[in-house]
């Protein structure tokens, strides 16, 4: 028997998932990522450790930002489950509900042992899951 994909309806009118994959290297550089036109979205690097602003399409505007998260993907070489690299994420300082010319957010990861700033290690692949009401 094959895999048949099920759907599902969402109890709120309007709201939009956006999923987007990255890879991330040395020093938390992303290495790839896909396509703002095949997403919706685009990640940049930002100056802090861990740290990335995540903009989504200008078009439509939305009304709210319902949430996200990362769920991470990593080779079999890396040290998983070590305190020092970020692993936890969390979301900061959106803008995709104030109808702004650029919506982004901050997508953040911090390590377990200090709650700060970290880098995930090299070979993570990140799939961000955004959603929005517009």
């Amino acid at each position: 028997m094959s895999f048949m994909p099920t759907g599902f309806v969402w109890n709120r009118r309007n709201v939009c998932w956006f999923i987007h994959t990255m890879t991330i290297g040395a020093s938390g550089a992303i290495t790839s990522q896909d396509a703002q036109n095949v997403s919706g979205l685009q990640a940049v690097k930002a100056a802090q450790a861990g740290r990335y602003t995540i903009t989504g399409p200008t078009s439509p505007a939305f009304r709210s930002f319902k949430g996200g998260f990362a769920c991470l993907t990593g080779d079999a070489t890396n040290a998983w489950g070590a305190t020092t690299v970020g692993f936890d994420s969390f979301m900061r300082a959106e803008h995709f509900d104030d109808r702004t010319a650029t919506p982004t957010v901050l997508l953040q990861f911090m390590n377990n042992s200090a709650n700060a700033d970290a880098d995930l290690p090299s070979g993570t692949v990140v799939n961000l899951f955004v959603c929005v009401e517009f």
